[in-house]
């Protein structure tokens, strides 16, 4: 039988350790990882690709709603917690358990049996993530790879994102940091009130802005404060005179 791999996300190390030895013990399960926050749990997820998490929902750097907003590939989550606060929203975001501590090794077998009968669904799971992205259309914070761990930051502080050379960059007072995601990923994930793809190879951050160049021939040019400028496309010159009230 196939074992579902699976990451243990919690800050509290007793409380790993029990879920952990709890698990072991289960045919189903593999364990691949132990995450001690939200941050590390993006982490961990982007690297080890999990089928499952067990998800704290409160931890540092980040809560674990948090922590999944910023997942591109939804894995299956329980979450656990000792607050029943978060339980409708647990359900809101389609987890497929949410355990309330302390809990039995009853409960817990529940939960995985629960999960058995979801796994390997491929349509139902990729129904499950696109009415997550539905409930949470716009992302609010990226992460950054920054040596051997991510970097949690709010897209509101990006001047603009810019690919060049099979890479894309995050681009901030002409500071530049290579993002995992396409432009087509970022403009389908980040709010359009807040970001105006302004060319093919380019995204602003229109709150960033702070001076239009004219080019010539009805051409414009954003300007941003660290100095760099980004030319507007031919086809996107309509909307980018909109959002900049030109007239």
């Amino acid at each position: 039988m196939k074992r579902i791999r699976t990451l243990i996300a919690d800050d509290e190390k007793p409380a790993r350790d029990r879920l952990k030895l709890a698990l072991v013990a289960m045919k189903d399960i593999q364990i691949v990882g132990e995450a001690v926050n939200g941050s590390h749990a993006v982490e961990l997820i982007r690297e080890l690709k999990p089928e499952l998490v067990f998800m704290d929902v409160q931890m540092p750097v980040m809560d674990g709603f948090e922590a999944l907003q910023l997942c591109k590939e939804r894995p299956f989550v329980i979450f656990t917690t000792a607050y029943d606060e978060y339980a409708l929203r647990a359900f809101e975001v389609h987890a497929v358990d949410y355990l309330l501590k302390p809990y039995s090794k009853e409960r817990l077998r529940a939960a995985i049996e629960h999960t058995l009968e979801r796994f390997g669904n491929t349509a139902g799971t990729e129904r499950l993530i696109s009415e997550y992205r539905n409930s949470h259309p716009y992302w609010t914070r990226m992460s950054i790879r920054d040596g051997r761990t991510f970097k949690i930051i709010p897209v509101e502080l990006v001047d603009f994102f810019k690919a060049e050379d099979g890479l894309v960059f995050w681009v901030e007072n002409a500071q530049r940091k290579v993002v995992d995601e396409t432009l087509n990923e970022l403009e389908a994930n980040l709010d359009p009130s807040q970001f105006l793809r302004v060319h093919r190879n380019a995204i602003a951050n229109i709150a960033k802005i702070v001076r239009v160049l004219p080019l010539g021939r009805g051409r414009f040019a954003a300007g941003f404060s660290g100095g760099e400028q980004l030319e507007v496309g031919r086809s996107r010159m309509e909307a980018f005179r909109r959002s900049m009230r030109l007239s």
